[in-house]
């Protein structure tokens, strides 16, 4: 497993409330893709990591988290991201074993709330066990876990992994990713269902938001 590091943002996203509390999304290349961290930002300009996407293959074929290789920064450029009414966001695409990968990042639509939407896909030729989105934790975070979504806290302020339906209109234990939880880590997993066969399209949807 790679994690991302350390190193400088290729880009990123941000959105922040009106007390200047708010997140991050930093796009980082390592070993030939693309991996990202969340990122809460405080009222005060403090900055603290929240989660590390977590890249690599540990079991064969399939990658920990989706294998991106292109990232379009277009909108990343054109648009100040604290300014009313823009909406920049971010789509990567790769490919990895039998799969095409693609994830779009965008910020929530709706009224005062910081957070992010992000929208996996995978066209498989053959199916897995599971296709999933995994991130390592940040030392300073303390879990939560109410139920269905997973809060994390850290001196910066609270914030909340969400798994989401694909479709709005289905209910979410029939189309939602699975949160799992480990010793220093989450993952956010599409298992395999009755209905996938193979060519098909595999796809989970989730959120990280800031809870005020």
């Amino acid at each position: 497993m790679t994690r991302v590091g350390s190193g400088m943002p290729t880009a990123q996203l941000t959105r922040r409330d009106q007390q200047g509390g708010g997140l991050s999304v930093e796009f980082l290349r390592t070993q030939g893709c693309y991996g990202h961290r969340i990122i809460g930002l405080g009222q005060d300009d403090a900055t603290a990591v929240l989660l590390e996407s977590i890249e690599g293959i540990s079991r064969p074929p399939w990658p920990e988290s989706p294998a991106l290789q292109g990232l379009n920064v277009d909108d990343l450029q054109q648009h100040d991201s604290d300014s009313p009414g823009q909406q920049p966001s971010a789509m990567l695409i790769g490919m990895a074993a039998d799969g095409h990968w693609s994830l779009s990042i965008e910020p929530l639509k709706i009224e005062g709330v910081c957070g992010f939407l992000f929208d996996v896909a995978c066209r498989v030729k053959t199916c897995p066990a599971s296709l999933t989105s995994t991130y390592r934790l940040a030392e300073s975070v303390v879990l939560e876990d109410p139920g269905e979504q997973l809060q994390l806290e850290n001196p910066i302020g609270r914030f909340t992994v969400v798994p989401l339906p694909v479709e709005s209109d289905r209910d979410f234990d029939s189309d939602a990713c699975r949160l799992l939880v480990g010793r220093s880590g989450i993952q956010l997993a599409r298992e395999t269902q009755w209905s996938d066969e193979a060519p098909t399209t595999l796809r989970w949807k989730y959120e990280i938001r800031m809870i005020n």
